[in-house]
């Protein structure tokens, strides 16, 4: 989306875990998880595991989400009026 130039990305930076991945059990009990696909932006980069950093910086604090406030929504809905 970010290669869309009237696309503004509000909030916090992403987790950096883009491709759906495969839980395995071992034989000795253990379980692995094994990524399923190589996720890219559109000029190549890969962001797995570093995730993607927002245009506008908004974190909720857990205060205001219990209170029904969401900070990032209502700073998108500005930006789009």
């Amino acid at each position: 989306m970010k290669q869309n130039r009237y696309v503004v990305q509000v909030g916090d930076t992403t987790t950096g875990a883009f491709s759906d991945t495969r839980d395995y059990v071992l034989p000795n009990g253990y379980y692995t998880r094994i990524p399923q696909s190589d996720v890219r932006a559109f000029d190549g980069k890969s962001y797995e595991g570093l995730g993607i950093a927002p245009d506008v910086v908004v974190k909720n604090r857990k205060e205001d989400l219990v209170a029904g406030i969401d900070r990032t929504l209502k700073m998108a809905i500005g930006i789009i009026w």
